[in-house]
C-alpha cells in the first residue's frame, strides 16, 4: 500500500490523502463520466453535423473486445451544441445477421454531459427523431451489431429550444 500512495504522490505531487480530501469537498456525482464526454474532442455543431462510419473492430476509430464468437466494439463522438433547440437526429443503422442467422441490431446511445442536474442518456436503435438540445456537450455512442455502416445526422429544425 506504501508503495502505491507513493506513486500517487511522484505522479500527482500530492498525498492520496490530500486528493481524496479535494475530491471529496465536491459536489455529489450522480454518473461518472470517465470514458466519454471529452471537451477536447468535441465537434462544433451549428445548425447541422454528421457522421458515417463503416464500423468494424479493425477500424481505429472503434473500441472493444473480440469474445470469439462475438465481438464486443463501440465508437463514440462529442459534440458541442452552440445554439440549443430542436434537432432532427436520424440515424441509420445495418440490420446485422449473427452466425446463427438471427437478426442482430445496432444502437446509439445519446448521454448529455455534465454535472447531475443536466446529464441524461437515451437509447436509441435507428431513428428519425425531434430532441431538444440545450446548448452544451453530448457524447454519441454507436454500438454496432457487427461489421456494418452507421450514419448519424443532427439538424437544427427550431433554435432556442422553441419549437
Amino acid at each position: 500500500m506504501d508503495e502505491i500512495l507513493g506513486h500517487i504522490h511522484s505522479i500527482y505531487g500530492e498525498t492520496f490523502a490530500s486528493l481524496e480530501a479535494e475530491y471529496l469537498s465536491g459536489s455529489p456525482r450522480c454518473q461518472y463520466q470517465l470514458d466519454i464526454c471529452d471537451p477536447m474532442a468535441a465537434e462544433t455543431v451549428e445548425g447541422s453535423w454528421s457522421v458515417s462510419l463503416a464500423a468494424s473492430c479493425r477500424d481505429p476509430d472503434f473500441y472493444g473486445s473480440d469474445a470469439g464468437d462475438a465481438a464486443l466494439f463501440a465508437a463514440q463522438r462529442t459534440v458541442e451544441i452552440v445554439d440549443g433547440g430542436v434537432y432532427r437526429l436520424r440515424i441509420e443503422l445495418e440490420l446485422v445477421l449473427s452466425p446463427g442467422g438471427q437478426p442482430t441490431v445496432s444502437q446509439m446511445i445519446l448521454t448529455r454531459c455534465g454535472g447531475c442536474d443536466v446529464q441524461f442518456v437515451k437509447f436509441f436503435r435507428g431513428a428519425d427523431v425531434e430532441v431538444v438540445l440545450e446548448p452544451g456537450l453530448y457524447t454519441f455512442e454507436l454500438l454496432p451489431a457487427g461489421d456494418s455502416v452507421m450514419k448519424l445526422e443532427l439538424e437544427v429544425v427550431h433554435g432556442s429550444g422553441v419549437p
